[in-house]
């Protein structure tokens, strides 16, 4: 897929970012083409810096997702509030809670808590918690390795859709 993106400060202390995005997902597999996809995004994120070593960051994020199959097409928002600081000795944390909402174009059959097939139309929501951590003196040739915990709870109004699931990463960022 192909993206756009866009950053302005707009005071000594509010910056805005935006990015436009538009990518497809083809699956080669007959059984998996249901699931085939354009998909065209956007996203804002606003970022107040309350003072030297600390921010704010109200985000939003909304995904259409055009597949082949209404049943699979939808229509995916994503909210969230975080809060950055420096800590002592180089340390960097950023927290992020946020809610996801996805609504699905339209129903199909899916097997109820019942055992028994009930015509739905998909509707999920998501909890989820986004920490990262990072120390700007720990650099072995100007890479930073970053520590991110990624936490995500999902309520569905159909039955195998539920899930919890924790995910721990490591990354590495790039100064230039």
């Amino acid at each position: 897929g192909i993206f756009g993106e866009w950053q302005s400060d707009l005071s000594r202390r509010l910056s805005l970012r935006t990015r436009l995005i538009v990518d497809k997902v083809d699956y080669n597999l007959p059984e998996y083409r249901g699931y085939n996809a354009d998909n065209y995004g956007a996203s804002l994120r606003l970022t107040y810096g309350i003072n030297n070593r600390s921010y704010l960051s109200l985000s939003g994020f909304w995904l259409y997702e055009d597949s082949s199959t209404d049943w699979n097409s939808n229509m995916r928002q994503r909210y969230g509030l975080g809060y950055g600081m420096e800590l002592p000795l180089g340390f960097n944390i950023y927290a992020e809670p946020n809610i996801t909402w996805v609504n699905y174009q339209e129903g199909r059959n899916f097997i109820s808590k019942n055992s028994t097939l009930e015509w739905l139309k998909r509707r999920d929501t998501t909890y989820g918690v986004y920490v990262t951590l990072s120390n700007k003196y720990l650099r072995i040739y100007d890479i930073t390795p970053t520590v991110s915990y990624i936490y995500n709870k999902r309520f569905s109004n159909v039955n195998n859709y539920d899930y919890a699931r924790t995910r721990w990463e490591i990354g590495i960022s790039k100064s230039f």
